[in-house]
């Protein structure tokens, strides 16, 4: 199957040949193979054409998320967008900030290597971005987090 339309929705995302007629359901094919948590629930308010609608998004799911660890976990995403648009000391400044409440959550952890890694390749220092990819790749294929493991796994192969 030649993969032509990528479906999203609430139930996750399908990967399709555009035509209907063959679909594969990512969560229940991942559920099956044994993959518990492929799904990245923050991928779905990401548009990288558009920062400042993505900002928006993560800005009112940062004050629907109903705990710290959640809160945490977004800023680590709002810290991604100031790398993306080459703010990397106020990325540094979120990504200080996820930690504290979210010090005791292990997603929390992953995403602010991940994120810091992205920070410090972005900034110029790729040096310092390989340990923190590896970091971020070892703690998700601990936890079970596919989808942010291979993200992780493909910043450290790519030369940071």
């Amino acid at each position: 199957m030649h993969v032509r339309a990528l479906e999203r929705s609430e139930q996750g995302v399908a990967l399709g040949a555009g035509d209907g007629r063959r679909r594969v359901d990512i969560h229940r094919t991942s559920v099956a193979l044994g993959f518990a948590r492929v799904d990245d629930r923050l991928r779905l308010l990401w548009d990288f054409d558009e920062l400042d609608a993505t900002e928006k998004r993560l800005q009112a799911q940062l004050e629907a998320e109903p705990s710290d660890a959640g809160r945490a976990e977004v800023l680590t995403q709002l810290a991604r967008i100031c790398g993306l648009r080459g703010d990397f000391e106020a990325g540094d400044v979120l990504l200080d900030e996820a930690r504290a409440p979210g010090a005791d959550s292990q997603l929390v952890a992953i995403r602010v290597d991940l994120e810091r890694g992205r920070i410090r390749r972005s900034s110029g220092d790729p040096a310092s971005a390989r340990p923190l990819f590896e970091s971020a790749y070892a703690l998700a294929l601990e936890e079970r987090h596919y989808v942010i493991a291979a993200d992780a796994a493909l910043r450290a192969v790519a030369g940071a």
